[in-house]
């Protein structure tokens, strides 16, 4: 859906971007995280031709693009952190430009009005609208045409937190539905509850990508063996296999230790026995995703 390889952009003697290739599936939604001026929004722009790249390739749909065809255009969808509506226009007014500048059938206005609620709203100018109210009418036009893939930039910044928790509901049912994302935000909330796989942008370079399970995997300092139904075998062998115990109760246990002792132990329980001795789930023990990105960003 989007493939970026080696992509650079300066201002001047500032570099932006620096070398930055990422890839984004069809039907995921992928978070691009950083701090501001990290290159985040270079990156959007340059997707959608708004700013030239200085280097590197830049492809869509399969297609490597370095201005933005009218087929193309009419495939993606677009929400800035600003709405940029039309403010003296009405809702519906609003939403049936966006209709019929990207040729969609007039019908879309209604259902995405009902879609989003807006119809209490409908024949409201936008000045009149909350911040909240404003932002469900940029992601309606945004769809408004049926896009496949939705480019969102920090599309929640600002809000009462209430409402950015419907927007971010609204943007779940979008991903749910089959539509690629491209989310860019540094809210750790937003990226943990939508996004399949996220990229963490430093210094204008990817420091780190892969899900957030992984990203957890890479930067734990433990590792939690869940065990249940007879656990009974492995906390015997805890201490032989380098494992501390942190819950035991009744049919169930939790036992922890450094990434490469459960990966070890795990392997050594499994060649003994194939139905894994009740074992069900590795997992980190942390960090979160936002004690990650506070390790990458402050990192060396």
């Amino acid at each position: 859906m989007i493939r970026l390889q080696d992509v650079r952009k300066a201002y001047g003697a500032v570099e932006a971007v620096k070398g930055v290739s990422l890839e984004v599936r069809p039907g995921e939604c992928f978070g691009l995280l950083g701090p501001n001026g990290a290159g985040k929004t270079t990156i959007a722009r340059m997707l959608l031709c708004l700013t030239q790249a200085d280097g590197g390739s830049i492809s869509l749909f399969g297609q490597r693009v370095t201005r933005m065809p009218r087929e193309l255009y009419r495939r993606i969808g677009v929400v800035f952190d600003s709405a940029n509506l039309y403010d003296e226009i009405t809702v519906v007014g609003n939403l049936q430009y966006a209709a019929a500048s990207f040729g969609a059938p007039r019908s879309r206005v209604d259902e995405v009005i009902e879609q989003f609620g807006l119809g209490p709203h409908r024949n409201k100018k936008v000045r009149h609208l909350s911040k909240g109210l404003k932002q469900r009418t940029a992601i309606a036009r945004a769809i408004i045409h049926n896009p496949e893939l939705i480019i969102l930039d920090e599309p929640t910044t600002g809000l009462d937190p209430d409402v950015a928790q419907e927007v971010r509901g609204i943007l779940a049912d979008l991903y749910r539905s089959g539509k690629t994302l491209l989310l860019i935000s540094h809210i750790m909330q937003e990226v943990e509850q939508l996004c399949s796989r996220v990229a963490i942008i430093k210094d204008g370079r990817i420091a780190v990508m892969g899900s957030v399970s992984e990203l957890r995997d890479q930067f734990a300092s433990e590792l939690v063996l869940k065990v249940r139904g007879n656990p009974k075998p492995v906390l015997d062998e805890a201490a032989q296999l380098g494992l501390r115990v942190v819950h035991h109760s009744g049919d169930s246990a939790q036992l922890a230790g450094a990434p490469a002792q459960v990966w070890t132990a795990l392997r050594q329980l499994l060649s003994r026995d194939p139905d894994a001795q009740g074992i069900k789930e590795v997992h980190a023990a942390g960090p979160s995703l936002e004690e990650v990105y506070i390790r990458v960003v402050n990192g060396p």
